[in-house]
């Protein structure tokens, strides 16, 4: 018996190694990463400070507070409207054999949305998924099948805002030449999940004649496959694609509420354009919540539209404002409820 205990002993050993030099790994990479990117930020906002010192800063703030409150409010209503709209897409995004009511995914994407309004690059994605497995119970399956056709479902939303953008008004080389590689990774990604999806079952089968390592490995790839159902099903997918551009035209909407609140002329041209500008501009959050890019961004557009510089920078604030107010602020405080009141404990939501 000693003996016994003694062999699982020495095989334990090589484990808790590994684990202490990932633990040791990890905390490295925190510890040296964490002062590259703060420098990394700091330079990008330095630079966009410079770039910016010129505008007229003092015009726009007496702008800003000379704004219509109501258009004002109208704005941040509007971009409020997207989170339904958001939660209802993604359950139509669920497998069919896991439900899960809207009022629940309306919290996954309100505190994913925070999360990535707060943390860059990949910090959405990763508190969504952590999120749908916590709250809504999903196997790793089908978290990574959602989160895959939301993306694609993503990317066509910002291609049918390109294509309004470059009806209305003409846009740059640059865009151009932005849009067309949108576009081109939309179609590849769409060509890929659609291949994924119609071959689950030939996988399944060839893992048959495969070792048990790699069988393991093409059973888990069939089974995302197979979660990737709404690409079988016309109506659901022309439900998600209706979704995405409802969000895409609520966005609009909002936006030229900001307009006529810093009293600019209402223009749906202008404000499909920055839709599809900024789907360019923030495909990659570089700093929080994209401060910086993305006033930049709406402010080119609409000097770009000749509107007087200090009523685009004041619009560009306050639009930024409206987007981040309703994420950030219905984000943190569901998250400050679960961590109080419920005591930081998320019950699964598996059956209605």
């Amino acid at each position: 018996m000693g003996r016994l205990i003694k062999n699982r002993r020495e095989e334990a050993m090589p484990k808790a190694d590994a684990m202490e030099k990932l633990a040791a790994t990890s905390a490295w990479r925190r510890r040296h990463f964490a002062p590259l990117y703060a420098i990394f930020v700091l330079i990008l906002i330095c630079a966009l400070a410079w770039q910016l010192r010129t505008l007229p800063w003092r015009e726009a703030f007496i702008s800003m507070r000379s704004a219509k409150l109501p258009a004002l409010l109208l704005g941040i209503c509007g971009e409020l409207a997207v989170i339904p709209l958001w939660a209802l897409q993604w359950c139509f995004l669920a497998p069919v054999t896991h439900p899960v009511r809207v009022i629940v995914m309306a919290e996954i994407v309100t505190i994913s949305s925070a999360i990535q309004n707060t943390v860059p690059f990949f910090g959405g994605p990763l508190s969504a998924g952590v999120m749908l497995r916590i709250r809504a119970g999903f196997a790793n399956g089908a978290v990574l099948s959602l989160l895959a056709m939301d993306q694609l479902a993503t990317g066509i939303g910002k291609a049918v805002a390109i294509a309004g953008a470059l009806i209305a008004a003409p846009l740059p080389p640059i865009v151009h030449s932005a849009a067309m590689l949108l576009i081109t990774g939309v179609l590849a990604l769409f060509l890929i999940l659609l291949m994924m999806t119609h071959a689950s079952e030939k996988i399944r089968r060839q893992s048959l004649s495969l070792s048990k390592r790699w069988r393991r490995i093409f059973v888990s790839v069939a089974e995302w496959a197979a979660l990737l159902e709404p690409l079988r099903q016309p109506r659901r997918a022309v439900a998600i694609v209706a979704l995405e551009i409802a969000k895409k035209a609520v966005d609009v909407a909002a936006i030229m509420a900001i307009q006529y609140a810093c009293g600019i002329p209402s223009s749906a041209a202008s404000a499909v354009t920055i839709v599809a500008t900024l789907g360019l501009s923030t495909m990659v959050q570089v700093t929080p919540a994209n401060l910086g890019v993305y006033e930049a961004t709406v402010f080119f557009v609409y000097r770009s539209f000749d509107i007087p510089a200090a009523n685009a920078l004041a619009a560009a604030v306050l639009q930024h404002f409206s987007v981040l107010m309703p994420s950030l602020g219905i984000g943190y405080l569901l998250i400050l409820y679960r961590l109080f009141y419920r005591g930081g404990k998320y019950r699964s939501a598996r059956t209605y």
